[in-house]
């Protein structure tokens, strides 16, 4: 069985979340058997969750949010040491949207969304391939994918 976790942040983007995440989960329905749906109510729960998903065989993570969502998710996928690989995908709602703007990752929503494709799905590992990251203060901050 193929689950997934979809990560929203409801205040990103002018909260604009909540017109889009319905939509997402529907497409991320066609992909997966399951599909949990988690909004983020402080700091620190998309890489708690992030993290969780990675330890307990989720074979997907997904944030829809702004650049601190991703890094935060980011951050709980690097930080679960045992698991071997996940995919990961993001849907841009933030101000800046720096890591979509630099893949070229569409910024609006359903774009970013088409049916029957991704274009923000990554295969992510903590081989140093994979990511290429900055340790500050115990926090991993990302800014450049190395995609193979």
């Amino acid at each position: 069985m193929k689950r997934c976790m979809l990560i929203v942040n409801p205040t990103a983007g002018r909260e604009r979340a909540k017109y889009h995440k319905d939509n997402l989960r529907r497409q991320l329905e066609t992909m997966f058997d399951e599909v949990e749906l988690r909004e983020t109510q402080k700091a620190g729960d998309a890489t708690e969750w992030a993290k969780e998903a990675a330890l307990t065989g989720f074979d997907s993570v997904f944030s829809m949010g702004g650049d601190g969502t991703l890094n935060e998710t980011i951050n709980g996928l690097a930080q679960a040491q045992d698991h071997s690989t996940i995919h990961f995908g993001f849907i841009p709602l933030g101000t800046i949207n720096d890591l979509a703007r630099a893949l070229n990752i569409p910024l609006h929503p359903e774009a970013a969304i088409p049916p029957g494709t991704w274009q923000g799905l990554f295969h992510f590992s903590q081989s140093p391939s994979s990511v290429s990251s900055s340790l500050i203060s115990s926090r991993l901050y990302s800014f450049l994918f190395s995609i193979s």
